[in-house]
């Protein structure tokens, strides 16, 4: 992983969205599946409420002001 953030709502303290940057899509690709296997053994609990998700997105452009 090169970078991480993490967002939270300003009206919800326990939602959280965490921004993971790789160098390449196989290696997220491989640590989505390292924290689907996480997710489903139940090591997790009793942190994860509802359903996880996790997406590999792409950027497609970036500005800084």
């Amino acid at each position: 992983m090169r970078r991480y953030r993490v967002f939270r709502p300003v009206d919800d303290p326990n939602y959280v969205e965490i921004d993971l940057e790789f160098d390449s899509s196989s290696e997220a690709e491989a640590f989505r599946a390292s924290l689907r296997d996480l997710w489903g053994s139940g090591r997790a609990a009793p942190a994860l409420v509802g359903s996880p998700q996790a997406r590999i997105v792409e950027e497609v452009q970036s500005e800084e002001y």
